[in-house]
């Protein structure tokens, strides 16, 4: 692939969930989708909309949204080489005024430790934001990562109608965001 090495490998979850409604059961065989600098797995009844090329590969994208349609559920991943570009992500993990609020946003900082000893304070960042539809047809939430150490930027998404589907998708979510696989060159 591009000769890159893996830099991250995470755990690849296969999950076989009854959905509530209609009780038939997701299937096992996840897909593959290949960006720019990474892998993820998806479910096959997912389509893929790739959303911001890549701005340090030739090939691929660093910004893909995946989309259950008939279920009105989304995961999103942004997993550039390094920070990305702003201009990438930021259209997608704000609200828009007219349609949606912001319901939360918070910022969890860690420092930056190696053998014990703290390297720099504050140099990791966790975001969450909650994004929700005035009208209550959805809400959006957003996991937003950097490094300030490494210069390295994740997000993850995931949007969804209603609570039953969000209790139905969050174990597909996980296993998604704990398929990922990011590569460097």
């Amino acid at each position: 692939m591009h000769g890159l090495k893996p830099v991250i490998i995470a755990l690849t979850v296969s999950l076989s969930v009854m959905a509530e409604a209609g009780g038939t059961p997701y299937t096992q065989g996840w897909l593959t989708y290949t960006g720019a600098w990474f892998t993820i797995k998806y479910p096959t009844n997912f389509s893929i909309v790739p959303l911001s090329k890549s701005s340090t590969s030739i090939d691929g994208y660093d910004g893909v949204k995946f989309v259950a349609a008939k279920d009105l559920v989304e995961f999103y991943v942004y997993s550039p080489q390094s920070g990305g570009l702003q201009a990438d992500y930021t259209n997608e993990i704000t609200a828009k005024a007219v349609i949606e609020k912001t319901e939360d946003d918070k910022t969890q900082t860690k420092d930056y430790v190696v053998e014990g000893k703290v390297i720099e304070t504050n140099a990791i960042t966790k975001r969450v934001i909650v994004i929700s539809a005035k009208d209550n047809s959805y809400k959006r939430t957003f996991e937003i990562s950097d490094d300030y150490i490494c210069g390295t930027r994740l997000i993850f998404g995931f949007r969804y109608p209603d609570k039953a589907r969000f209790k139905n998708y969050k174990p597909l979510y996980e296993a998604f965001t704990n398929s990922l696989v990011q590569y460097a060159d």
